[in-house]
């Protein structure tokens, strides 16, 4: 839309777009055009200076996730960035972090969408997404073959003294 903004150089540790573009065309006061709206680039840029522009005060976001709470993942701060967000603009936030080629952004705002995923029921989910269908026994089982580390913490821990 236009807007311009003038950003520190250390932005590139935290987009590889950035980087590669800056490098590619030896940029050194030039503007980088982007397909991301001023006010979504407004609240990336606000989480970007969260960590001051130094990946070494980034907390590595462990997968799958440790807990259900958004803050122990991350910190406070970053719990009420994207709290303050709508579920949309997250998903913005997620695809931004796609585009721009942020590792950082991307893992951190999957990751508070994820969290609440580790301790919702099955109702309160096809609820929120407004699922009728029932899975079929068949597929159910697909899906824990394919994707076995969705179920760990849900199935019964099997042992090596199982006679079965």
């Amino acid at each position: 839309d236009g807007k311009e903004f003038k950003v520190t150089d250390k932005i590139t540790q935290f987009s590889k777009f950035i980087a590669t573009t800056v490098e590619d065309s030896n940029m050194v006061d030039d503007h980088i055009p982007m397909d991301i709206s001023s006010e979504l680039l407004q609240k990336i840029l606000e989480f970007f200076q969260h960590f001051t522009y130094d990946l070494s005060k980034v907390k590595t976001i462990q997968k799958p996730l440790t807990s259900s709470n958004y803050a122990h993942i991350t910190d406070e701060w970053c719990e009420g960035f994207f709290k303050s967000l709508t579920e949309d603009q997250v998903n913005e936030i997620i695809m931004a972090g796609s585009y721009l080629q942020s590792p950082v952004l991307f893992d951190y705002s999957c990751a508070y969408l994820a969290c609440p995923f580790k301790t919702i029921s099955i109702d309160e989910l096809r609820q929120k997404y407004d699922i009728a269908e029932e899975l079929t026994p068949e597929i159910e089982e697909q899906i824990k073959k394919d994707y076995p580390y969705l179920f760990k913490d849900l199935l019964p821990q099997q042992t090596g003294n199982d006679n079965n």
